[in-house]
């Protein structure tokens, strides 16, 4: 099992310190909002708010962007590495970790992809406007039976991607 370091439990101790300089910072502005000020000095503040705001949306978006790389390249590729691949780890005190599948199909035309799912009995989930979701799942169904789309001929276009999911304990 992993243990946080000293490094690991100064570094988490001085993230929660800045966020909460982030939340006094934020209270402090919405302290200082002033209906009755004039225009100018309203504007000024809102200003203030907005620098605020997008500062913390950029910090926000790289984590994300940081997450997501994580969670649909890298730790995909780490759980099918090592002696014994697996789908699942649960670590103690944090959660349990998925590795799971999606598939996702995007119609690109649709009288071609009315003729492949009359063809592999699936005709009955085609509707004129198909939700995204209901198409994913039929896709996947026909992709597990080995009935594979193909974009030129059938009008789908279809992904499958690995993704990691995190449950909270």
């Amino acid at each position: 099992m992993r243990k946080l370091t000293r490094n690991g439990i100064e570094k988490a101790r001085k993230l929660q310190e800045a966020l909460q300089v982030i939340r006094e910072a934020r209270m402090e502005l919405e302290a200082k909002n002033d209906i009755n000020a004039s225009l100018s000095d309203q504007l000024y503040h809102w200003h203030q708010v907005r620098t605020h705001y997008d500062a913390i949306k950029a910090i926000a978006s790289e984590a994300e962007q940081l997450s997501r790389r994580m969670s649909y390249e890298q730790l995909p590729m780490a759980f099918r590495q090592g002696s014994a691949p697996t789908t699942t780890v649960k670590l103690a005190g944090i959660g349990r970790f998925t590795l799971s599948q999606r598939t996702t199909a995007k119609v690109t035309d649709w009288d071609r992809a009315a003729q492949f799912l009359h063809e592999h009995k699936r005709g009955d989930a085609l509707r004129v406007m198909m939700p995204a979701s209901t198409m994913n799942s039929t896709v996947q169904e026909l992709l597990k039976e080995g009935a594979e789309p193909h974009p030129g001929t059938d009008g789908i276009e279809a992904n499958t991607y690995s993704y990691t999911s995190f449950t909270k304990e």
